[in-house]
């Protein structure tokens, strides 16, 4: 398996991470930012265009480098950190998912990676929930309600969104997720 970043990874990764970068300012400058879980959206669809590496780079950096430039996520508390260890596992099982059931069909394949990624969330936030001495399930059940408008809407757009890519020609394996007649 291949680690180096291709012309393709380069442009789709680049893409993708500005507007991962770009989609918290504007959310947040309509007042709608952590609850539909902006930058979630192009991060969570690396995995249909990019290769595993450059996923994993852009899931586990932009949340980082966000913070480091915009103060969005903020470093403490640890959300930014929470967020780039969620979306990194979100990634890495969604191209394990391509990579072993290449048939399964995008809004599948995106379900399993939300619920993987907000299982890490869940787990993230109760240990920092017990760190700070909240009521037990308090911080991990904060988070994974918070966010639920934007997994509920990421499941009704993104498929589409998907399907058309694919058909289009723009996703990494084109015919992976098309049932053979």
């Amino acid at each position: 398996m291949s680690t180096g970043s291709s012309a393709r990874d380069l442009a789709y990764g680049g893409l993708l991470g500005a507007a991962a970068f770009v989609f918290p300012l504007l959310f947040h400058a309509l007042g709608a930012g952590a609850h539909f879980l902006p930058m979630y959206w192009p991060l969570l669809c690396l995995p249909f265009f990019v290769r595993w590496f450059t996923s994993l780079a852009l899931a586990l950096g932009m949340p980082l480098l966000s913070s480091v430039l915009s103060g969005m996520p903020p470093l403490w508390p640890p959300v930014a950190p929470a967020m780039a260890g969620e979306l990194g596992v979100a990634v890495l099982s969604m191209h394990l998912l391509t990579a072993r059931l290449p048939r399964w069909p995008p809004w599948a394949v995106l379900a399993v990676g939300l619920a993987v990624g907000r299982g890490v969330a869940f787990v993230l936030w109760e240990l920092f929930g017990r760190w700070w001495q909240l009521p037990n399930h308090l911080a991990g059940a904060a988070v994974l309600v918070a966010g639920l408008p934007g997994v509920v809407l990421m499941l009704l757009v993104l498929p589409p969104v998907l399907g058309l890519a694919r058909r289009l020609g723009f996703t990494r394996v084109r015919e992976a997720h098309v049932p053979e007649p």
